[in-house]
């Protein structure tokens, strides 16, 4: 049984393109899942055999290999071009690398896992394309700053653990902390904290972990210099139950998130 991927393209926030309009087929080249690599390395300890690992490491970029084969049609597999079969292949082959190329920037390219539902990554085309099977195949290497595939559908969970569906870490989730004084937000793994000085504003307020911003939720002011991180990072969720406790008193701590696959 073979499933449909329903590949799109398209420029970062505008409006994605179905591939299969203009490939026979669109894969990852290979036919498997490529994974992002750690960066960074372990120290070397005089008199020790091997390294000493240094835990905490980060993921390198992704690189997604996606290979496709343009069509000699139209959409609809009918010849109807002015230049016929060649010329649907050359405009097929253009309108999908125009879609690839993003507009000033990042494009998206969106799949649907039969795990995880429909995926999303921003990416760049950072290498020449290069032919693969025919002249009408081609690989295009595209790197993943992120350094994994992200759901659509945000999640929200107030309780603890946070369970963190995909095989990948979270790190730009949004927590929201309503109510309670001198609040603290500690993840059981790490130990990351998350302090607010003083009460809580009305309405609460929110970290956003991807761009350091901290927010009133009613209204939307600053509120960054009430609120304290232990770590550099803030706050990563990892894959699987990620358990944290509160002191402090608040009356609900909301984490929202998109899960993030490998």
């Amino acid at each position: 049984m073979s499933w449909d991927y329903a590949w799109q393209a398209g420029p970062k926030g505008g409006t994605l393109s179905n591939l299969a309009d203009y490939c026979k087929w669109v894969r990852l080249a290979g036919g498997g899942e490529t994974i992002a690599g750690k960066r960074g390395i372990n120290q070397v300890s005089p008199y020790r055999h091997g390294t000493h690992a240094v835990e905490h490491k980060f993921t390198t970029d992704l690189i997604v290999p996606l290979e496709v084969a343009f069509r000699f049609t139209n959409a609809s597999e009918l010849v109807t071009h002015a230049d016929g079969a060649a010329g649907h292949q050359y405009e097929n082959k253009a309108t999908v690398e125009r879609l690839l190329s993003g507009v000033k920037g990042l494009a998206a390219i969106r799949r649907t896992l039969p795990h995880l539902g429909t995926v999303e990554a921003f990416v760049e085309l950072m290498a020449p394309s290069l032919n693969s099977q025919d002249r009408l195949s081609y690989v295009y290497m595209m790197n993943a700053p992120a350094g994994s595939w992200r759901a659509i559908a945000e999640v929200t969970d107030s309780t603890s653990p946070v369970t963190v569906a995909g095989n990948a870490p979270v790190h730009d989730a949004v927590v929201e902390i309503v109510g309670g004084t001198d609040v603290v937000v500690t993840m059981t793994a790490d130990g990351a904290t998350v302090a607010i000085a003083g009460a809580t504003p009305a309405g609460g307020v929110r970290v956003n972990f991807d761009t350091g911003r901290v927010t009133k939720i009613t209204g939307g002011a600053d509120y960054g210099e009430f609120v304290a991180f232990n770590k550099p990072y803030g706050v990563i969720l990892e894959a699987g139950d990620n358990a944290f406790s509160t002191a402090g008193s608040p009356s609900s701590v909301t984490f929202k998130f998109y899960p993030r696959t490998r």
